[in-house]
């Protein structure tokens, strides 16, 4: 049986190990890296919602705009304006989700860092 002395002692080198770590920030799950992390994490879901949001404002794109007429013209230029409109709305949601898939790999390669 061990002595009570050689127990105390191996515990007091634990517990000076752990408050070592804790003053180097190696307690942290993400090492000296968490608060980086939490800020790109932060940083992907503001992304996020603001993708969501250009996503139903895409759905949301007045369809009425491709009415008949009997100006066959007229309607041409009609659909001809909301289909730009759709394309550049789609294009700029198309960028934000590349912007997004960056940041996102940039976050991973600082989990991976750790």
């Amino acid at each position: 049986m061990p002595h009570p002395a050689d127990i105390q002692s191996s515990l007091k080198s634990q517990f000076d190990k752990i408050d070592s770590m804790y003053l180097n920030q190696d307690l942290r799950v993400f090492g000296r890296n968490t608060d980086q992390i939490f800020k790109q994490v932060d940083i992907i879901r503001r992304k996020q919602i603001e993708l969501a949001t250009e996503h139903i404002g895409l759905d949301n794109t007045d369809d009425m705009s491709l009415q008949v007429s009997d100006d066959i013209d007229d309607e041409y230029k009609r659909n001809l304006l909301f289909f730009n409109k759709k394309e550049i709305a789609l294009k700029s949601l198309m960028g934000k989700l590349d912007t997004l898939g960056d940041i996102m790999q940039v976050s991973l390669q600082l989990i991976m860092i750790v």
